[in-house]
């Protein structure tokens, strides 16, 4: 606790008190909000009680500083806000312009505004689901999604009764749980695996319809997707705690392989999560494999960065390698502080407890940063090995040859850079995209070497992981 002497005020500007201002993407989510200036449609930034944003395109006509004119914020064709506003500042970028406006009749109630625009959200998707539905979610896909209910519930009820039964009853009662879930999982995990090869063979020919998808995605989340989320790595992945899909918790949930959940029914379908992941476990074990091959030669020291490293298991598993030989540096770069800092927990223990000379350096860069050429990145020795394992499942092709064309350009003449991409053509885009909301970018065997279009490596090798969900392309520079 600190006391009031202790406290701080702003400085330079900010001793100015400014009302908040809210992104609009963050607090209008679901659409595209509008401000409407004598008439037309601007696309808006952000806002505050006082004051709002808006950009606009390259041919628009600039509005002229000081002017006051009619306003009105708008979502579709409905008026959320409408009042008077002042020009205050016209600020050119990229696109167009950024013009700052002041309201000068009253202020944005931003709770109201929030409600209203919740309660519009509500109209509409009560109006289109069911048309959306009956338009583009198949009578084929409908029962599958049935079949898939049935098979999950039906598991559900033996496992809950069992599991009622053991919970104030003997250790008869006790033993038969046990043998309840040795007997349903046998079972579960064929079933599953049936009706996931069926799930995708149903949604492939609607992937080039995005409205289709979409339907069908909603249509998945509703009615599949309730069943599945008792499971931890379910839960996780589809409500993504942190913002964003395939954190590094649920990377561990698939490294450590561990039974996890409050209910036998809970541990079930948490196990055919992780068996949904385990692609990612392949992949870094490939990666291990390679640097353990290196590892194993004598040398000078090892300098190997990875690349959206998450928690990184594959660091502490070499470390832990009998067969290495030479000392090694790890660059690990992340733009998940906690990633990061679990990764270096797990390797540090191994780090002072081997013999030989060992390192690990943690960098907490965004892709932002490292596009813009962050210097303690540029700036760093060439390294050995470069990999990035899955990073590139969310980049499209331009931005992805950016970053690998960056990262081949750190590498040793003779090192080699590993790149990751999950597979197209895969039952895995059934249960992450329709159950999860995990949107990837799957690439085939041209699109990964299309991956590599910026560099002039002496050799490329594509290589499958055991699972058949991953490529994993090992460039190696010229000596």
């Amino acid at each position: 606790m600190r006391s009031y002497a202790e406290l701080k005020g702003g400085e330079d500007r900010n001793i100015y008190y400014r009302s908040e201002r809210y992104r609009a993407k963050d607090l209008l989510g679901g659409g595209k909000p509008q401000v409407f200036i004598a008439g037309k449609g601007y696309s808006l930034r952000d806002l505050s009680m006082s004051g709002l944003a808006v950009q606009t395109v390259a041919n628009d006509t600039v509005l002229d500083i000081g002017g006051t004119v009619d306003i009105a914020v708008g979502f579709d064709d409905e008026v959320l806000f409408s009042g008077r506003g002042e020009i205050m500042r016209v600020e050119p970028n990229g696109r167009g312009s950024k013009i700052g406006i002041r309201i000068v009749n009253g202020y944005l109630d931003i709770g109201e505004l929030v409600a209203n625009h919740r309660d519009h959200l509500l109209r509409k998707e009560l109006d289109e689901v069911p048309v959306a539905q009956q338009l583009y979610v198949t009578p084929e896909y409908r029962r599958f999604c049935s079949d898939v209910v049935f098979m999950l519930r039906r598991y559900r009820n033996v496992l809950d009764r069992y599991e009622a039964a053991a919970e104030n009853g003997s250790a008869r009662d006790r033993a038969r749980l046990v043998n309840a879930i040795e007997m349903c999982t046998s079972r579960f995990v064929d079933e599953w695996r049936a009706l996931w090869d069926e799930g995708y063979e149903v949604v492939k020919p609607m992937l080039d319809d995005r409205r289709a998808v979409m339907a069908a995605k909603r249509f998945t989340e509703t009615v599949v997707t309730p069943e599945l989320v008792p499971g931890p790595i379910w839960r996780r992945s589809y409500e993504k705690p942190l913002g964003y899909p395939g954190d590094f918790e649920i990377m561990n949930y698939v490294y450590s392989g561990d039974e996890e959940g409050d209910s036998a029914y809970a541990r079930l379908c948490h196990r055919i999560g992780v068996e949904v992941g385990m692609c990612v476990r392949t992949r870094m074990e490939m990666v291990a494999e390679e640097l353990s091959r290196q590892l194993a030669e004598d040398g000078d020291p090892l300098l190997v960065t990875s690349l959206g490293c998450g928690s990184a298991p594959e660091v502490a598993q070499v470390l832990a390698d009998p067969d290495a030989r030479r000392p090694v540096s790890f660059t690990l770069i992340d733009q998940d502080a906690e990633a990061l800092t679990c990764a270096y927990r797990k390797a540090f223990p191994l780090i002072n407890e081997h013999g030989r000379q060992a390192e690990v350096n943690c960098l907490h860069l965004s892709f932002a940063q490292l596009l813009s050429g962050a210097a303690n990145f540029a700036d760093a020795p060439l390294q050995d090995v470069v990999y990035c394992a899955g990073l590139l499942d969310y980049l499209p092709m331009q931005q992805a040859q950016m970053i690998v064309a960056g990262l081949y350009s750190r590498v040793k003449p003779g090192g080699t850079l590993v790149l990751g991409n999950m597979k197209a053509d895969t039952n895995n885009i059934w249960a992450l995209g329709f159950v999860l909301d995990w949107e990837l970018i799957y690439r085939d065997e041209a699109q990964m070497y299309e991956l590599a279009a910026m560099t002039k490596p002496a050799e490329m090798d594509l290589r499958l992981d055991p699972t058949g969900y991953n490529y994993m392309l090992f460039l190696k520079a010229p000596a």
